[in-house]
């Protein structure tokens, strides 16, 4: 009687070898936390993976190195075609964030962070309408918005992707900014998880709505 041993899958083993790596490449500072958005990105990738394996045939010991070489070849492939890069990571990288006033009279500004506190004060000696930092912690470049409707300045202040692993050990992961004194403002803040701490001193509030996961 023959007896037939099953062989699982060959991506789920790769994929876990690959998380590990990549895991290992942030903590020495090799790549940046912002590979997480990259990769997301390439999800498809899988499911080539999983056709690939199951294509060919895995009987003997050449069927599953060749297997194993294909699914390994889309895997490298997709990761240089994200175009993450090794030892571009700056660790504690913060972005900084200016918007000018321009001949704006008022403004409806809003922040969307993901993850993460939001400190919001009255901006002094400045004569930007939004000004501060992002650190870049478990998501993309901070993205600042900036459109007029007549008189009225639009900001949208978000991150460039969605939130998908934070990053490991202790992280900053505060959004400081100070808005203008010299315009009323709407203010709305949307967040997913996170703290709000507002000051508004100083500021002229017409409008404020705030909207959080938890």
């Amino acid at each position: 009687m023959e007896s037939h041993h099953h062989r699982g899958g060959l991506v789920g083993p790769v994929l876990l070898i690959g998380l590990g790596l990549v895991l290992l490449a942030q903590n020495l500072g090799w790549v940046g936390t912002d590979i997480w958005l990259s990769l997301l990105r390439m999800w498809p990738l899988i499911l080539v993976a999983v056709g690939v394996d199951l294509l060919i045939p895995r009987r003997s010991a050449w069927g599953t190195l060749l297997s194993l070489v294909l699914v390994l070849a889309v895997f490298v492939g997709g990761f240089r075609l994200s175009g993450v890069r090794l030892g571009d990571a700056q660790p504690g990288e913060i972005e900084t964030v200016s918007i000018a006033a321009g001949n704006a009279t008022r403004a409806r500004i809003r922040f969307s962070p993901p993850v993460a506190a939001l400190n919001l004060e009255a901006l002094k000696g400045s004569d930007s309408l939004v000004e501060g930092t992002v650190p870049r912690a478990g998501y993309g470049r901070v993205r600042a918005d900036s459109t007029m409707s007549g008189a009225m300045a639009v900001v949208d202040v978000t991150a460039s992707g969605v939130f998908v692993v934070p990053a490991v050990g202790p992280q900053d992961e505060t959004w400081r900014f100070g808005l203008s004194t010299k315009v009323p403002l709407d203010l709305e803040v949307s967040s997913g998880i996170g703290l709000l701490n507002a000051d508004l001193t100083g500021l002229t509030i017409t409008g404020l709505d705030v909207e959080t996961g938890i």
